[in-house]
């Protein structure tokens, strides 16, 4: 059956790629539809094309002239906008393939991350996820918008947060018994139910999250009217976190899960409890939630205070970080034909946020301890958004040679392809990128409660010299 269509004759013709199952009879759904591929003729020395995706009816585009005229615009005032930084006088070598990696990611994620709701781990390049997004990553793909001074690019994702998102997740949440709002992993701009998966209904990052960009908001814009836009997005998804846990009489502590999944993704949701991750954004949600109370001229919840005060502590097993309570680390002499050890997500907890109840001491032994497994070739499995969390810890640990180390890490999981593409995940893993200026802005500007010096996440030993501007700390 022929599917091309031709558009022009004299200059190109587009063909449609249609997936197996959806020809019947001789018709065709004309909501299937795909991939569209533009081949000029044969003759044709240039084409153009304007081309536009919505939901709704389109009307008329404006010509190829007009939109490249607006480009040529555009992109002049986002790079003299914002945040900058420059690595250029330094004589550690590394710092060309450092400039190179965070230069390309400001353009990726401009262009592939920003519009009316949170992007697909992909972005606009390629349909990895069915055209949802996951929620447990915004945090990866945007804090860094943020960071650089680029906070009205996320405007959209903040609309639909504050908007259809948190109407989607007070429906969760009541239909599941709860209180509150319950941020779902998978679900699609739409925000009319949560995507099918084995893992998405019991993954609790995203709840963490929600509060977490509320405040990086604020921070950004610390009004009044800050306050109000996001009041019910706090005050809510702080309800849920204090009516999803269950006392347990016999220990005397509030418990997180069961069912519940972590970061890694490698545990049994029927039986995990007490995350580390997840903790840390259950003691950092609800603490924020009652500063924001403050804020607005409220009382403090005392229910609130009750948990924070039993809340279970993030566990630690023989003197290292584990996923979750119950679960013991790898052993430091497992050869390496033992298996793919899980990827540490654990060090989100006080790599990406600023740790609360987390055993500092015990981060600093676990991190010493893969670093030097990965280095003896142990097959930890990592994402693209791993090194930048590695990274992040590293820096707030007060090793910045260790941060560049895993920065810039020569691992086959943190790649930067010419064009600026990480590819540890889907094509291209946008987290990764996204992480990548998280972390630049981190080690030049500093986080809250982090050393009073000038590029703190830098090495000061006269190798680095660090020039930024535009840029704000990190939480």
């Amino acid at each position: 059956m022929d599917l091309t269509r031709t558009l022009d004759a004299d200059r190109y013709f587009v063909s449609v790629a249609w997936e197996q199952g959806e020809w019947a009879s001789g018709s065709w759904n004309p909501g299937w539809p795909r991939r569209y591929l533009l081949t000029p003729s044969r003759d044709t020395v240039a084409f153009s094309f304007v081309c536009r995706f919505s939901p709704q009816a389109i009307g008329e585009l404006p010509t190829f002239p007009q939109t490249a005229a607006a480009s040529t615009k555009a992109w002049p005032a986002f790079w003299q906008s914002g945040g900058a930084i420059d690595l250029s006088e330094s004589k550690d070598p590394r710092w060309r393939e450092l400039e190179r990696r965070i230069v390309l990611a400001q353009y990726l994620t401009k262009i592939n991350s920003t519009g009316s709701s949170p992007p697909q781990e992909s972005g606009l390049f390629s349909n990895s996820w069915h055209g949802k997004f996951h929620l447990e990553m915004t945090a990866w793909h945007g804090i860094h918008f943020t960071l650089w001074g680029r906070e009205h690019l996320v405007d959209g994702w903040m609309e639909w947060l504050r908007g259809p998102g948190l109407e989607a997740a007070r429906r969760q949440a009541a239909r599941q018994g709860y209180k509150g709002a319950r941020w779902m992993k998978m679900i699609a701009p739409t925000a009319q139910w949560e995507s099918p998966s084995d893992a998405g209904p019991f993954r609790m990052t995203q709840q963490g999250h929600a509060i977490y960009w509320a405040e990086q908001m604020y921070r950004c814009r610390p009004t009044r009217e800050t306050l109000d836009q996001f009041q019910e997005l706090v005050m809510q998804s702080a309800q849920f976190m204090v009516d999803y846990l269950w006392w347990d009489e016999e220990t005397g502590r509030y418990v997180l899960g069961p069912p519940l999944l972590t970061g890694s993704e490698a545990t049994n949701w029927r039986t995990t409890y007490n995350s580390t991750v997840e903790l840390s954004y259950w003691f950092y949600g609800l603490r924020t939630a009652q500063l924001w109370r403050e804020r607005l001229g409220l009382p403090r919840e005392a229910k609130w205070d009750e948990v924070l005060a039993k809340l279970s502590q993030p566990p630690v097993v023989d003197g290292l970080c584990v996923d979750a309570e119950g679960i013991r680390p790898p052993p430091a002499e497992a050869p390496i034909r033992s298996g793919m050890y899980p990827r540490p997500a654990w060090f989100e907890s006080y790599g990406c946020m600023r740790g609360d109840e987390i055993d500092r001491a015990a981060v600093q032994r676990t991190f010493d301890l893969i670093w030097k497994q990965v280095g003896e070739g142990h097959r930890w499995m990592f994402w693209g958004c791993d090194f930048p969390m590695m990274a992040m810890t590293a820096a707030r640990l007060g090793n910045p040679q260790a941060a560049l180390h895993a920065l810039l890490a020569d691992h086959p999981n943190n790649v930067v392809l010419a064009n600026g593409f990480n590819t540890a995940g889907s094509m291209p893993y946008l987290p990764g990128t996204g992480g990548l200026l998280w972390t630049a802005a981190l080690m030049a500007t500093g986080w809250d409660g982090g050393p009073d010096r000038h590029a703190p996440g830098f090495p000061n030993d006269g190798n680095w010299v660090v020039k930024w501007e535009g840029l704000r700390k990190s939480q």
